[in-house]
């Protein structure tokens, strides 16, 4: 189908985008809930799961369903971090002479594999309200309450004056 995916209803929702009330009752909803990490993930993919999913659960987004595409992030964001201290440790570039005798820097691949390991890691990052502009097109649980909380205030205010 040709433009943009559908978003879901729940993410228009969030969005207080009147779409949501035309979209058809029967979309699949997700489970909500904190997915477990699974097992035989390395140590830094672990490190970055146990920091990530309280955040993003505290946001208020999870679904169990969401397990997967967590795995892809967190294993893709161990690779982009090893790819990042060799760079780190050996540069950019390194030396090869051609067959004249001269010295030609050539980039590392490790600079391409972080590079496009980035660009993967911001588009689930976008996904998953990972990013100050995804944020800002969500509206999650705790920040209608507080825009309840705002109203009353308000409304307060006006009856005082």
């Amino acid at each position: 189908m040709p433009g943009p995916p559908r978003l879901p209803t729940a993410i228009l929702k969030a969005r207080g985008s009147w779409l949501a009330a035309k979209r058809s009752p029967t979309e699949p909803r997700a489970e909500l809930g904190r997915p477990r990490c699974p097992p035989g993930l390395d140590p830094i993919a672990k490190r970055a799961w146990s920091k990530l999913i309280p955040r993003l659960d505290a946001m208020g987004i999870l679904a169990l369903i969401d397990e997967q595409a967590l795995v892809r992030y967190v294993q893709m964001w161990a690779r982009w971090r090893e790819a990042d201290r060799v760079l780190a440790k050996h540069g950019l570039t390194y030396d090869v002479e051609d067959c004249d005798g001269n010295v030609i820097p050539k980039a590392r691949p490790e600079a391409a594999i972080s590079t496009a390991l980035a660009m993967q890691l911001l588009k689930l990052e976008r996904e998953f309200g990972m990013t100050p502009a995804a944020r800002a097109r969500l509206a999650t649980p705790a920040s209608a309450k507080e825009q309840d909380g705002s109203q009353e205030d308000q409304a307060r205010k006006f009856m005082l004056a």
